[in-house]
């Protein structure tokens, strides 16, 4: 069984026409999905590339993957450092971080001063 909120079918994924140009009323999306049969039954109605979302980040001279892997860490001068930070903040409060005064504060607390510069 499918269910549609709106009154037209095809939720964020939608396109229509106006002035007989064709536009997505939600923006661009990508349409995401692990299930096979799901994927089969969107494709039937209308093509779908496979994608996958991608960001990278250089740092020191090295492409790495955002968000950052351990690996990515491993790869990098001062790792044990970072590691040492990262461990320093796995006890602070999810609810208490959130109280930061801005962005950069909460990803200071969430990362680490090393890891944040980068």
């Amino acid at each position: 069984m499918l269910l549609e909120r709106a009154s037209v079918p095809g939720g964020l994924i939608r396109s229509e026409h106006m002035n007989g140009v064709l536009y997505e009323p939600h923006g661009s999306h990508i349409f995401h999905t692990e299930d096979e049969e799901v994927w089969r039954l969107a494709n039937s109605m209308t093509p779908f590339r496979p994608y996958r979302h991608r960001v990278d980040i250089v740092v020191e001279g090295k492409v790495l993957n955002w968000p950052i892997l351990l690996s990515d860490i491993d790869a990098q001068s001062r790792s044990e450092e970072i590691k040492t930070q990262l461990q320093e903040r796995e006890a602070i409060d999810p609810d208490a971080r959130a109280q930061a005064a801005n962005f950069e504060e909460w990803c200071l607390e969430l990362m680490g001063p090393i890891l944040y510069e980068r």
